[in-house]
């Protein structure tokens, strides 16, 4: 099993919870909206998709590992914390769920946390990891380890 200060990566986490991890050439879209969604690297992270009951998570491949690992621990905060959407919109060729600022806040804190818990940050410091290699260790970008450590208020070498 796991330890308070083991890696916990998001898609084998959305699979324990049942959740759907999906990236958009699954979706039966013609290749060249593929490519176009996905060159759009800045446009959208992933988005939850609430359909015929169903709760899914798609997420945009283009981005690097540790970024994609952020994205869906995000939007498995959202399902979580039990939000609904506030809104669908139309972005880049998708519907996605619009959540209000707390419901954001909330899913950034709680997939920040379930990413990289302070008992993770705690081991890091005590094994004298340094921050390139906790960032690589946990699957986590450098603005991501950053925002964590100063939260947590410990620092590395």
């Amino acid at each position: 099993g796991l330890k308070p200060h083991s890696r916990l990566d998001a898609f084998q986490l959305a699979e324990h919870l049942d959740i759907p991890v999906i990236c958009p050439s699954k979706l039966g879209m013609r290749r060249i909206d593929v490519d176009n969604l996905l060159r759009n690297k800045s446009g959208w992270s992933a988005t939850t998709v609430h359909m015929d009951g169903g709760k899914w998570i798609l997420h945009n491949t283009s981005h690097s590992k540790d970024r994609q690992q952020s994205n869906i621990f995000h939007e498995i905060g959202h399902l979580l914390c039990g939000h609904e959407p506030q809104a669908h919109r139309a972005e880049n060729g998708l519907l996605r769920a619009s959540y209000d600022k707390r419901q954001e806040d909330e899913a950034g804190w709680m997939g920040a946390y379930l990413h990289l818990p302070k008992s993770a940050l705690s081991y890091a410091k005590a094994s004298n990891f340094s921050f390139d290699v906790t960032c690589e260790y946990y699957c986590a970008s450098p603005p991501m380890l950053r925002w964590r450590l100063n939260m947590a208020r410990i620092k590395l070498k």
